[in-house]
């Protein structure tokens, strides 16, 4: 059955394919940096197995596609242990229902439903507002991107439910205020980006408790 699905880095476009729901058992889905519009599938929400979701520099809106070459339906015929191996996305379409809906906003609370995801890349989405309570429900995430958008406010306190969590960079957006001294709590954290954004005040005294210092 198909595991792993790496399209990054391409020119192509379109929609994504109905019949990617077909890889039920996908792990890994890598789509980024190309030109894929319309709105990102519903049946998405049927890839309950999914580890590895990275969307990032595309051109999903819900006006034409550039006449590019378009992702094949090879999802059509995929059998019930496999690999594609092809290999960044500006995010703006709708997401399925089961994960929340435009990305040109807020993200959605229902994002803490992906329960298994281990890896999420939102770089460069143009999400914005604050990061909700849910994200601390993602408790297996081990890397997250979410720079280069425009996030304010503060992160909440519920980041520090990510015990397993070694990559945060949340650089280059609009952060507010202090950082949150629930950071500490990070104890798998090897890689923390905060720069370019607004923060003040002093460094936490929890941070001190970080083993590993990349940041």
């Amino acid at each position: 059955m198909l595991r792993e699905v790496y399209l990054s880095l391409n020119r192509l476009s379109g929609r994504i394919p109905d019949s990617i729901s077909n890889a039920s058992m996908l792990i890994i889905l890598e789509l980024a940096t190309n030109f894929f519009s319309g709105p990102v599938l519903m049946t998405f929400g049927g890839l309950q197995y999914l580890k590895i979701l990275n969307l990032q520099e595309n051109e999903l809106t819900n006006g034409p596609s550039p006449k590019r070459a378009s992702l094949p339906h090879f999802f059509d015929t995929v059998s019930p242990a496999a690999s594609s191996g092809h290999w960044v996305n500006p995010l703006n379409g709708a997401l399925p229902e089961s994960i929340g809906n435009n990305l040109i906003g807020e993200i959605p609370s229902s994002m803490g439903n992906l329960l298994k995801l281990q890896q999420l890349y939102l770089y460069g989405t143009k999400i914005e507002g604050n990061l909700p309570n849910e994200i601390g429900k993602l408790v297996n995430l081990v890397i997250l991107d979410l720079s280069k958008n425009q996030l304010s406010a503060t992160t909440p306190e519920t980041v520090s439910n990510l015990k397993m969590l070694e990559q945060l960079d949340l650089s280059n957006n609009a952060f507010q205020g202090n950082i949150p001294a629930s950071i500490g709590d990070l104890g798998s954290l090897k890689s923390l980006g905060l720069s370019s954004n607004n923060l003040s005040g002093i460094i936490p005294k929890s941070m001190e408790k970080l083993r590993y210092h990349n940041f």
